[in-house]
């Protein structure tokens, strides 16, 4: 009786384990839709350049590519750029006003940044639209609705599942 209690025991404490949590949540992916947008090319900057909203009212600028700062500073003013590609440092972005910077690629090497100013929730100023993603598997309280993240080079908001 004593063997067949000692058994038991073994078994049931070998057989336990934690389950993993996970939840499916819905996503929308974030699309910017500006009215108006000057499109310029950073890819590779050979001296330090400001780019300063010519009026009282954010200026949004997109480049298509990579922004390569080369040691660089670039500085905005009043600017709200949006950087399809990566961003590419050793150098200096300086955002002052209400400056804010979208990164839908990575950010490489080391650039020096406002990580308060790097957030892509600033598009919602100049007009942002979303297409329903579906649902991804993610750990249980990874994410509340309205959480935003980034996978690759798109931008997705958790919404509620409907």
């Amino acid at each position: 009786m004593k063997n067949l209690l000692l058994l038991l025991t073994a078994v049931v404490l070998t057989s336990c384990q934690l389950e993993e949590c996970t939840e499916n949540v819905c996503v929308e992916r974030l699309l910017a839709y500006r009215t108006s947008v000057t499109t310029i090319d950073l890819g590779g900057m050979n001296s330090d350049l400001t780019i300063n909203a010519q009026s009282d009212e954010v200026a949004d600028y997109v480049t298509t590519g990579d922004v390569n700062l080369n040691g660089y500073e670039l500085k905005l003013i009043n600017v709200r750029l949006t950087v399809v590609g990566n961003l590419n440092g050793s150098g200096v972005v300086k955002t002052n006003g209400e400056s804010t910077v979208c990164v839908q690629g990575s950010i490489q090497n080391n650039p020096e940044y406002n990580t308060n100013d790097f957030t892509c929730g600033s598009l919602s100023n100049g007009g942002v639209g979303s297409t329903f993603d579906g649902s991804i598997e993610v750990e249980c309280g990874e994410f509340l609705i309205g959480d935003t993240f980034r996978n690759n080079n798109n931008w997705y908001q958790i919404v509620p599942c409907y």
